[in-house]
């Protein structure tokens, strides 16, 4: 498991790594245990998207040493160009797997994300079902330049083995990539909304929803003011930016 992942670019700029959750268990599970230092970011549309836009968050992207597709569009673009094996990896399906994992590694782990009460109520979860996990620290997701550093402080005098982010694309990333020399050893991996659905503060789309690929249908019914946006005018950018680069690979 010491072998680097695979990677491409999708657009010729996008670094997404060619994995499938089998091998993301075996690749984290792997790090944590030897006490590695990496950085394991996801990517969806949005972020795709977001790329395009915004340089700092794409060289964050380039700078992560695991990127998986968390979304839909990224797995079947990457499917689209000859990678017909890659999978959609969404943390939600398989955090249990790897919280047993850290559970039987008696690992450390901090939480920095979300709303104060929900990544509280996010800790406690995790402790009432895994007693051998040490909840090392957690803080939320909104914090001034004077806490920050406490927190990296916290951090530093903890030494968790994972570090679970959920501020948002690309907020996470931004941090993690700005942050890096001052963050000590450990898997710094960035979960996005991951905190509400441990915590069972929301609910994950019905199963067959997930298996046809609609569940951001049900998140938009959930939260159509936040997420109207995304899985609008941000999505119609993703599936356009697709068709041409596919008729440009197969006309041009």
């Amino acid at each position: 498991m010491n072998k680097k992942v695979p990677r491409l670019l999708l657009f010729d700029s996008v670094p997404l790594n060619l994995i499938n959750q089998d091998l993301f268990i075996k690749t984290f599970s792997y790090w944590v245990k030897q006490k590695q230092k990496k950085s394991i970011f996801y990517l969806n549309a949005h972020g795709v998207v977001t790329s395009f836009d915004s340089s700092g968050y794409l060289r964050a992207l380039k700078f992560a040493d695991l990127i998986y597709p968390d979304g839909w569009g990224p797995a079947i673009l990457a499917r689209l160009f000859g990678h017909p094996w890659i999978e959609r990896v969404n943390a939600a399906d398989f955090i249990d797997k790897v919280l047993e994992i850290l559970n039987s590694q008696r690992a450390k782990l901090y939480l920095l994300g979300c709303e104060k009460e929900t990544v509280a109520r996010t800790a406690r979860v995790i402790k009432q079902k895994y007693k051998k996990i040490n909840i090392c620290g957690f803080h939320n997701g909104f914090f001034t330049k004077g806490e920050e550093n406490r927190m990296l402080g916290e951090i530093r005098a903890t030494k968790p083995n994972v570090l679970l982010i959920g501020m948002g694309i690309p907020k996470q990333e931004l941090w993690v990539h700005n942050n890096w020399k001052r963050l000590p050893n450990g898997v710094y991996w960035t979960v996005g909304g991951l905190f509400y659905y441990i915590s069972g503060l929301k609910s994950r789309a019905p199963l067959f929803m997930r298996r046809i690929g609609l569940e951001w249908l049900y998140r938009l019914f959930q939260e159509p003011r936040r997420l109207g946006k995304r899985y609008t005018v941000v999505n119609l950018k993703f599936m356009g930016r697709t068709f041409v680069s596919y008729l440009s690979k197969y006309f041009s």
